[in-house]
């Protein structure tokens, strides 16, 4: 546990020392790297307290609840919800899996349970974000980018090149992390569709 802790007070101590730092620093080069330490530093802390994703405070979470593997049997007891559901709406009988939380101790099943619900509310609501800020945002942003190449003007072909270089990097690396996790759940679902 203080090994998952360490990060955290690590980012609070930075993001503290930032803070204060620009809260006396005379406005200038000092106080502006501060700033922007402190709220670097502040978005990592809200990132770790994503909890239905395996952060630092996820663990700390997974340690004092003492789950062997809470992401995992929470991803699958929503798995098992989900097909319910569907199956329910179909009018289908009820459903052929049985529950997978029924095979962990009772302490364990009411905490997956109820991890259960903020793996789906918060995976909904980061795939809203990203649908509704995150992507317009990269799309504005990219377009300024090329915008700046075709200007004629020397520092904006550069800035447009930087942006484009460093942000088609990350959504390669991105797309390429996606690809090996879920990939071969999504030949699966595409090939089930196809021969449906």
């Amino acid at each position: 546990m203080i090994v998952y802790a360490a990060g955290i007070a690590l980012d609070a101590l930075v993001c503290a020392t930032a803070l204060a730092v620009s809260a006396v620093a005379e406005p200038g080069v000092i106080r502006t790297a501060a700033s922007v330490i402190a709220t670097l530093t502040a978005a990592a802390l809200a990132g770790e307290l994503l909890i239905f994703m395996r952060t630092d405070a996820y663990f700390l979470l997974q340690e004092m609840t003492r789950c062997r593997n809470l992401y995992a049997d929470g991803t699958a007891y929503a798995r098992y919800l989900g097909k319910r559901l569907v199956q329910r709406l179909r009018r289908q009988a009820s459903p052929a899996t049985p529950d997978p939380s029924l095979g962990l101790p009772l302490r364990e099943r009411r905490v997956v349970r109820g991890y259960t619900a903020i793996v789906v509310a918060g995976t909904i609501t980061c795939l809203g974000a990203a649908v509704t800020i995150t992507m317009p945002f990269t799309v504005h942003l990219l377009g300024r980018a090329v915008h700046g190449l075709g200007t004629g003007d020397v520092a904006d072909a550069l800035d447009g090149a930087a942006v484009l270089s460093v942000t088609g990097l990350v959504q390669v690396l991105w797309c390429k992390a996606w690809w090996r996790n879920h990939g071969n759940q999504l030949r699966r679902v595409m090939g089930r569709s196809f021969s449906a």
